[in-house]
């Protein structure tokens, strides 16, 4: 439950411009989220916030296709933590759960739309190696 507290205080932060903040942030929520799947405690709490985030992020990338690189590439970097993070708390997780599916939204087909070849690898891989272990 703490982890939960935690969480929402870093809601507050709001490091708009600031992509080495948002980027720590992410990589917190991930951070528990594999404590969580390693210790085989239910997900669902902080999957389904942090899957409504990805899929916003998803739809800026989508939206941001044609626009400037820099902001496709901050984008990238936010979803690359979460795709990798998923990928390791699916791989890491002793068993699965309904909650692990929350992890799994629409933003991955937003992703495969707006991707370019070298992003698009490192989707079709993680989407490769999830449904492998599925």
């Amino acid at each position: 439950m703490l982890q939960v507290i935690v969480l929402d205080l870093l809601n507050f932060l709001k490091p708009a411009f600031i992509t080495s903040q948002r980027a720590l942030i992410w990589k917190g929520h991930m951070a528990f989220l594999l404590m969580y799947a390693q210790k085989n405690v239910d997900i669902g709490v902080l999957a389904e916030k942090f899957s409504c985030a990805f899929r916003e992020k998803a739809k800026e990338f989508l939206v941001s296709k044609n626009e400037e690189m820099i902001q496709r590439q901050t984008l990238w970097t936010l979803l690359s933590i979460y795709i990798d993070g998923v990928q390791e708390v699916f791989e890491t997780s002793y068993c699965l759960y309904p909650s692990h599916e929350k992890l799994l939204n629409d933003g991955f087909s937003m992703l495969l739309r707006a991707c370019r070849e070298s992003e698009l690898r490192t989707v079709l891989s993680f989407l490769q190696a999830v449904l492998a272990r599925i």
